[in-house]
């Protein structure tokens, strides 16, 4: 079998984890015989990929995580202000929280999910946000919304508290009685305005 016939068949393991995942199964009782099925592939098959469940698991949202990162940066980059861009990073936070998947929560849960997040992150398997936050804050600068003394460090983390603030608000919305989604973007833009004057 050759590089490309592996790939394929890691992807099609990936996307039955994934569809696992959106029918509500609980990854730490799902079986290795339930990602074959899933995958539409033998048992024996998957044990040729990967040395443990965990591992699957693992590389199974860290392949989604990576996925939709691409997406996020796409629609990000097609935004012109920097009002539309960071509105487009929350709509992405959002679209994800109803799917009913949170990717990271569940990676952590896992059991050794910290040695193989470091793996894999040390091998570059992760995609970081630096893009995303990069191309909101060039926007943001020329905009002349960023104060100039600020440095990057500073308005990357403006820019995270922010969305951050909105994903915890989706998390915990019967906290938020009175507030609906529009208005929980707007007060986090408001919030990342406010700390990058």
């Amino acid at each position: 079998m050759d590089n490309k016939d592996i790939h394929i068949r890691k992807i099609e393991i990936y996307e039955g984890v994934m569809k696992l995942m959106k029918e509500g199964k609980n990854l730490n009782n799902i079986k290795v015989s339930d990602i074959a099925k899933a995958s539409n592939l033998g048992k024996g098959t998957i044990y040729d990929y990967f040395r443990s469940k965990d591992e699957i698991i693992a590389k199974s949202i860290i392949y989604n995580m990576n996925l939709k990162m691409d997406l996020a940066f796409k629609r990000v980059s097609e935004k012109e202000t920097f009002e539309e861009k960071y509105y487009a990073a929350l709509n992405v936070i959002e679209e994800n929280m109803n799917d009913n998947i949170s990717l990271f929560g569940i990676l952590l849960s896992l059991e050794k999910s910290y040695e193989l997040l470091v793996e894999f992150k040390d091998k570059n398997k992760i995609k970081n946000f630096d893009m995303i936050y990069e191309n909101i804050c060039k926007r943001g600068k020329k905009e002349e919304l960023i104060n100039p003394s600020y440095d990057t460090s500073y308005i990357y983390m403006a820019i995270g508290s922010g969305l951050l603030v909105f994903n915890s608000f989706l998390n915990h919305k019967s906290f938020f009685k009175t507030m609906d989604v529009k208005e929980a973007m707007d007060n986090s833009y408001n919030i990342v305005l406010n700390a990058l004057k």
